[in-house]
């Protein structure tokens, strides 16, 4: 297959939907000799904050070593999930091993790969063909069951635990976190940032029963110094070391835990120096997440997606930017806690606009309005991420914020549209 061909494939799996198992990625990876068996991993789960955490893993151990990097979803370029060193794969890489996937004939019984797993096995395979040093590996999905699950990694992280596709992982908090802790394997280090008690103790338990050293971010002491758009710079303690004046181009205090963390893996695997530590905080780019794409007006594209990344990024909002009226673009997929999203960061604008990202899986803009009229009298629809961003800019005065989020589906539209 060429790479439109490879592209047109891999989302016609989309079809398939989510089916967590181990099976078919097994299948799939043993036809690549197990590539997995042959790197380092350090394998991150958790709700929110897991994408930037596996974001400044990959930008200290990349001071280094070459470092693979899977993460999930993209916002524009599917192979935005498999990078080396910040470097996307390259179009002929991703298309050469999407054909030897697609040529595997995975047993009837299994059910046919998704695109997740597919994805998966493209990034191992090429990880491998690479020989990177260190792999760092986001969970797509809960833990125990994602196509992610399926090696022994050298550090697992948990980054915290909220409500999330109760449907698929459970109904309780508990429930979930042992989808996560599923990620625990015996006598390997654990990091985890969660905070809610119920969840630390689901954690604490796996690590006992698997004999393994937990470090508990919560303890870590982290003092923020200074703080701008362009970044924040801070102090962190850990039981090994005491680093001073840090920097990290990212926004929101939750980034501070996330660095902790990050910081914590890095202590376990023992190689890197503070200067590593030091300059790979400061180039770390995670774009969509509290991301400011224009000044004046200014615009900021962040993926919240569900109610404690709204309830953070409602807090950032107040601390971090100035503004006379907030403009506020919304799109949320279905599958989402609407209602609640809806009611955290409907306090935050002077008018709300919804509109419906580019995914099968969006929520219809009416279900939204109905709710955001709840709190808010100034709601518009606009059918798509363009046309609901092009109206922003058309109300938005010189001193006054527009604020894109829901969904990182609708970051990626705006993305595309800025693009294009």
């Amino acid at each position: 297959m060429n790479y439109p061909q490879s592209l047109e494939y891999v989302y016609s799996l989309e079809s398939f939907g989510i089916k967590l198992g181990l099976e078919r990625i097994k299948f799939l990876l043993k036809k690549f000799g197990n590539p997995e068996k042959k790197m380092k991993i350090i394998h991150v789960a958790g709700t929110n904050g897991k994408g930037s955490v596996c974001a400044m893993l990959g930008s200290i151990i990349g001071e280094k070593y070459r470092v693979g990097r899977y993460t999930s979803p993209n916002l524009v370029d599917v192979r935005e999930r498999i990078t080396i060193n910040g470097r996307m794969i390259s179009k002929n890489d991703f298309s050469r091993i999407m054909t030897k996937v697609k040529k595997i004939n995975v047993p009837s019984c299994f059910g046919h790969p998704t695109f997740f797993e597919t994805l998966t096995a493209v990034a191992l395979k090429y990880f491998r063909e690479k020989n990177v040093d260190f792999a760092v590996l986001e969970v797509g999905l809960g833990g125990r069951l994602d196509a992610t699950n399926i090696m022994k990694p050298l550090v697992s992280v948990i980054t915290n635990v909220s409500m999330e596709h109760e449907n698929i992982l459970g109904s309780s908090l508990e429930k979930i976190a042992n989808e996560k802790a599923g990620i625990i394997k015996k006598n390997v280090p654990v990091v985890t940032s969660a905070e809610n008690k119920k969840v630390l103790g689901v954690i604490k338990k796996v690590c006992r029963r698997k004999k393994c050293k937990l470090v508990d971010v919560s303890r870590i002491r982290i003092e923020r110094e200074e703080y701008n758009l362009d970044g924040q710079t801070f102090n962190i303690r850990t039981g090994k070391h005491i680093y001073s004046n840090l920097r990290i181009p990212l926004l929101g205090k939750h980034q501070l835990v996330n660095a902790a963390t990050a910081l914590s893996a890095i202590e376990l695997l023992n190689v890197f120096s503070e200067n590593n530590v030091r300059k790979g905080f400061s180039k770390t780019s995670w774009p969509g997440r509290l991301e400011i794409i224009n000044r004046n007006p200014l615009i900021v594209v962040d993926g919240a997606h569900n109610p404690d990344s709204m309830r953070k990024l409602g807090k950032a909002v107040k601390e971090y930017f100035n503004y006379d009226k907030l403009i506020l673009v919304l799109g949320i997929l279905s599958d989402k806690n609407i209602k609640k999203m809806v009611k955290i960061i409907s306090p935050l604008p002077d008018r709300i606009i919804i509109t419906k990202p580019d995914s099968e899986r969006a929520a219809d803009p009416e279900i939204i309005k109905n709710e955001a009229e709840k709190y808010i009298r100034t709601v518009v629809v606009k059918d798509n991420v363009k046309n609901a961003l092009d109206y922003a800019k058309s109300i938005a005065k010189k001193n006054d914020m527009i604020l894109i989020t829901g969904s990182l589906y609708t970051v990626g539209d705006v993305k595309k549209a800025i693009k294009q």
